[in-house]
Order: structure tokens, then sequence, then C-alpha cells
């Protein structure tokens, strides 16, 4: 792949992390307060299966949520993040033109990528969205997490 394909590429993975950063400069607060009185054994949230759908992130992509609650416990969560143009965020995610353009941000990609398995695997072991650590190098992907996640147990809130 040519040099200039491969600086462009660059250029748009580097302006996409600067608006990822200025995004989430803005937005801790509001995360918290996403992730305040989410603890599902509190007795608070109804059983069954809800989906959630965060906002649209800085990037247009959005996150999908699909949890299940059962006597008390968040039993099953899936997630997953939608880009812009509709495909999901998935081991083709960070290749340009179905190659693997630049391995540095490749693999980057591939790391959000595995985060959202984290988040979901985390949520389920703890009930809790509150104490659902960030992955490094997956923030973005973590806001749309809490945000699709909050969104789902509001419709399961009694």
């Amino acid at each position: 792949m040519g040099g200039w394909v491969r600086a462009l590429v660059k250029s748009a993975l580097l302006a996409s992390a600067v608006i990822g950063m200025e995004a989430l400069a803005g937005c801790s607060a509001d995360l918290e307060q996403l992730k305040a009185n989410t603890d599902v054994r509190s007795g608070d949230f109804a059983d069954g299966t809800y989906s959630g759908v965060s906002p649209i992130d800085a990037l247009g992509a959005t996150g999908e949520v699909e949890l299940t609650i059962s006597g008390g416990n968040i039993v099953r969560v899936s997630f997953l993040v939608r880009q812009a143009d509709g495909s999901v965020k998935d081991s083709e995610y960070g290749k340009v033109g179905g190659q693997i353009a630049v391995p540095a941000l490749y693999e980057q990609a591939q790391r959000a990528v595995a985060a959202q398995i984290t988040y979901a695997e985390e949520l389920e072991q703890v009930d809790d969205l509150g104490k659902v650590d960030v992955v490094t190098g997956a923030s973005i992907s973590y806001q749309s997490f809490v945000a699709a996640v909050a969104d789902a147990l509001e419709k399961a809130r009694k």
C-alpha cells in the first residue's frame, strides 16, 4: 500500500482520536450520573430482557446492548458498536479495503473490539454498571456501553 494511503489513514485515525478525547473531556460527569443507582441487586429492576442504545458518538457510531435480568441479577449481556455506515465493529474494524494498512492502528482498533466483550462479561459478574471499569484504549466504546446499559436499565426500572 502506498505511503500516501498510510498517511491518510494515520491522519484520519489521529483526527478520530482527538475528537474522542474532546468528547471524553466533556462527559465524565455525565457518565458518572448514568452509572449512579444501577445496582441490579437493589431490587429496583424487573426481571426480563431489555435493549438499550447509546446516543450517536462523535464518529457517528452507536452502542447497542441487550441484557437479561433474572432474580435480581444480570444473567446475560451482549454489546456491540455499530459504525455510522451500519457495519458492526468486529475483526474487520481497523482495516482499510480489507487489509491491515497500519498494524499498530489495527491492533488498537481490535483492543476496542475486545473491550466490548470485556464490558459485557464484567457487567454480568458485578450486576452494577457503576462497577464496570474502563479498558485502556477503549474509552469511546466504554461511553457507548455505559449509555446503552443505562438506557436498557431505565426500561427495567420498577
